[in-house]
């Protein structure tokens, strides 16, 4: 059984912002020095809390930014992939998700990260944000840079349309 997106939940509680578009820094797609974005950047507040979009369990928690991932220019930060019936959610730019081990399931709405800044240097934007990827389902989890002049990779998808349904 598919899920629609009337039964999914938004991440963020009380997110009013605008999602990011087009050529927003925060888009999917967007076109940035070293590479192109793989996620869209909801901004929110340091420690804000992120809830499960659906239903899941999750298959890897992982350093997501960082010097430990070749990253210096950001703050050491996780992600958190979640398979459920849709494909892969990675809830990325979080803290360490102690509480969480591979093989959680999650419910749908269910308080699973907190925020942590990100950014070292304050460009005029926001400086924490949850970076939210959406994968093909069984897709392999890992960290990895769209890289300039290359084709959309096949596992990814766009969450805009999706999260534009469920806002």
């Amino acid at each position: 059984m598919t899920t629609s997106p009337s039964d999914l939940k938004f991440p963020l509680k009380g997110y009013t912002e605008t999602l990011p578009q087009g050529d927003h820094p925060g888009a999917f797609a967007y076109r940035r020095k070293n590479h192109i974005h793989e996620g869209i950047d909801l901004y929110a507040a340091k420690g804000a809390l992120v809830h499960a979009i659906n239903d899941g369990v999750i298959i890897a928690i992982y350093q997501f930014t960082g010097e430990a991932v070749g990253m210096p220019w950001w703050e050491d930060t996780y992600a958190m992939a979640v398979a459920d019936d849709t494909g892969i959610w990675v809830y990325g730019e979080i803290q360490n998700p102690h509480c969480y081990k591979v093989g959680d399931r999650v419910t749908k709405g269910h308080y699973i990260a907190q925020l942590k800044q990100v950014l070292k240097v304050d460009k005029g934007r926001p400086m924490t944000m949850l970076h939210l990827e959406r994968w093909k389902p069984y897709t392999a989890p890992h960290t990895f840079l769209w890289q300039l002049d290359q084709p959309q990779p096949d596992f990814l998808l766009d969450p805009t349309p999706l999260l534009l349904e469920i806002k």
